[in-house]
C-alpha cells in the first residue's frame, strides 16, 4: 500500500513579505512548506509563529542559495526526504542606480541572487522532480521584466531571465 505524503513546496526568500504570504498560502493548503532564507532571522520567527497558528508542518534552512554548497544541503535533504511537489523561486534582491553607475560588483550580486540561484536549484531539482514523474516549478518575476525605469536596468534584466527560464 502506498504511502499517503503530506505535498511539499520549497519557497526561496521566505522570510520577505512576499514570501511570506506565499508560504502562508501554501499552509492553509496544508502543504509541509520549506523555507528558505537568508538573513532576516526576525521575520523568519516571525513567520514560524504564524505557521504553528496554523498547526503547518515547515522546515526552515538559513542559506546562501548563491553558493553551490548550500544548494546541495538542501537538494540532500530533499532526496532524502521524498523530493518535492512545487519549488517556488521567490528569492530577490534590487539595488536602484542610474544606469551609469551599476558597477560590476552590482551586476554580479543582481544576477547572483535573483537568476543564478534560481537556475542552479530548478535545475537540481528538475531532477528530483523527473525521477517522481512530477513537480511544479514557479518563477516569481517582476513587471519590470518588461518595462524598467531608469534606475533598475540589472534588476528588470534579471528578472526578464527568470521569464526565460
Amino acid at each position: 500500500m502506498k504511502k499517503d505524503l503530506k505535498k511539499k513546496v520549497l519557497i526561496t526568500g521566505a522570510s520577505g513579505g512576499f514570501g511570506q504570504k506565499i508560504s502562508l498560502a501554501f499552509a492553509k493548503k496544508n502543504f509541509k512548506v520549506i523555507l528558505v532564507y537568508k538573513n532576516n532571522t526576525k521575520e523568519i520567527n516571525n513567520l514560524k509563529i504564524k505557521l504553528k497558528k496554523l498547526d503547518c508542518e515547515y522546515k526552515i534552512f538559513k542559506s546562501d542559495i548563491t553558493k553551490t554548497k548550500e544548494r546541495r544541503k538542501i537538494l540532500d535533504y530533499l532526496k532524502k526526504n521524498d523530493g518535492l511537489d512545487i519549488l517556488v523561486n521567490n528569492a530577490g534582491i534590487n539595488n536602484v542606480s542610474d544606469f551609469e553607475e551599476i558597477t560590476e560588483a552590482d551586476w554580479d550580486k543582481i544576477m547572483n541572487i535573483n537568476l543564478k540561484s534560481a537556475f542552479f536549484l530548478t535545475q537540481g531539482i528538475f531532477s528530483i522532480m523527473k525521477s517522481q514523474k512530477h513537480g511544479r516549478i514557479i518563477n516569481i518575476s517582476s513587471g519590470a521584466a518588461l518595462y524598467h525605469g531608469p534606475k533598475t536596468a540589472h534588476y528588470a534584466i534579471s528578472k526578464a531571465g527568470l521569464i526565460s527560464m
